[in-house]
């Protein structure tokens, strides 16, 4: 428990300034916008004092991390066995490519340090970041058969050696035009549109134009458009696409399987150029406004890492269907205040009991916190046990309800 009672990071707090419109849409953050502007604004808004990154210090999540491992490990064995020139990862020079790398499991540990690196300066992370590490490292053996088989999978095509490299267009000086081979991480840009995209894997030859997008979920309904519009974002890329050459393969590369969609002709990527246009312009419409809209809901806000800071959100739980809907007991958020020290590590608290329609007495056991408790405080917590026992018709009260702290756990203390 951290000693210094006004750690900010722990505080419900408001922004200091909300952000401008994103300089360029991202499929990401067009979904983003579209699924709740408040949430997006939250995130990327300034917070005066708080800490030095940008935006709101978000909180390391295991399955993102673990696509941002297998992203970069990707990235990395390609570019060792490019250069090499070979046609393929079976050829003899790749795997002395692979071995010069220290091989798959070397390569992913040294992407897990890289991936936890820059959180090193986040307040919010930094209870966490141990607890993380070692998940991900439990993980090993099967992010590395993740890898593998992503690995096994790609297209080399033809190339002369050292003619690919993993390369990350983000600088003037390293957009241009493109020659055969393959490449991750690649920028693309539509400036017409105001777009950009990071394809995964892209493989050029004189036959083939592929483009490859690396999924460590389960297949989702976005993921067609998402590819086709990567396509779309290649073909208008006029720095290191001048000739406009179009995509002929889409590939979505899935933990099982992968699946082959059809790649866009000029009229439908007309169409999906201006489908992506037209909901570009109502989304920035979304956060132009004063107050971006909350639009609070199950599949909006159980994941959002800025939930602890949207008051409609909180107006919104009590009485929503995650709770009322829910088999006891259940993990969820809950705000209580404390009215007084039940033991060393918990608390007497009441709260607001929808199944009852009443405030109701808790007992908040407690773990994981990072400022010193006291009785009269509102918190905020997010990811907690809580068991409402149930209330048998001929008893005036019911046992009291028990609100109990993990691992994964955060308080957060309101103002008063």
């Amino acid at each position: 428990m951290s000693n210094d009672n006004t750690t900010a990071i722990w505080n419900v707090c408001s922004p200091s300034r909300w952000p401008a419109a994103p300089e360029r849409m991202s499929f990401s953050t067009l979904l983003e916008l579209e699924s709740c502007p408040r949430r997006w604004a939250l995130k990327w808004a300034e917070y005066s004092g708080l800490w030095e990154g940008r935006g709101y210090p978000l909180l390391p999540v295991q399955s993102s991390l673990e696509g941002t491992v297998v992203h970069r490990a990707i990235g990395r064995i390609n570019a060792a066995i490019s250069a090499k020139g070979c046609t393929s990862v079976r050829d003899a020079s790749a795997v002395t490519a692979l071995r010069e790398l220290g091989g798959y499991t070397v390569v992913i540990k040294e992407c897990i340090i890289e991936g936890l690196r820059s959180y090193a300066t986040n307040p919010r992370a930094l209870p966490v970041l141990e607890t993380i590490r070692q998940r991900l490292t439990a993980r090993l053996p099967e992010l590395r058969s993740l890898v593998q088989m992503h690995v096994s999978r790609l297209t080399l095509g033809d190339q002369a050696p050292n003619t690919t490299r993993l390369r990350k267009s983000r600088s003037p000086m390293g957009r241009r035009p493109l020659v055969d081979g393959t490449y991750t991480e690649l920028e693309v840009r539509d400036a017409a549109i105001g777009w950009q995209g990071f394809i995964d894997f892209l493989s050029l030859s004189a036959t083939v134009c592929e483009i490859r997008d690396f999924k460590t979920g389960s297949p989702k309904p976005a993921d067609n458009l998402q590819i086709s519009a990567y396509a779309v974002l290649w073909s208008a890329d006029a720095e290191l696409n001048p000739t406009r050459r179009c995509a002929n393969r889409l590939i979505l590369s899935y933990s099982q399987h992968e699946t082959e969609i059809p790649a866009p002709n000029d009229e439908a990527m007309a169409v999906l150029r201006e489908e992506l246009r037209q909901r570009t312009a109502t989304a920035l419409e979304s956060i132009a406004q004063e107050l971006p809209d909350a639009r609070p809901g199950v599949d909006n806000c159980a994941f959002c890492p800025v939930r602890h800071l949207c008051d409609e959100y909180w107006n919104w739980l009590p009485n929503s269907s995650a709770v009322l809907e829910t088999p006891q007991p259940y993990f969820s958020d809950v705000e209580v205040t404390l009215t007084g020290r039940h033991g060393p590590l918990s608390w007497d608290g009441c709260m607001y009991d929808p199944i009852a329609s009443r405030h109701t007495n808790i007992l908040m056991r407690t773990a994981n916190l990072q400022f010193e408790l006291r009785t009269g405080q509102r918190l905020r917590l997010l990811n907690v046990h809580i068991n409402v026992p149930q209330q048998v018709d001929d008893q005036k009260e019911s046992h009291i309800c028990v609100v109990k702290m993990g691992t994964t756990s955060e308080a957060f203390l309101c103002s008063p």
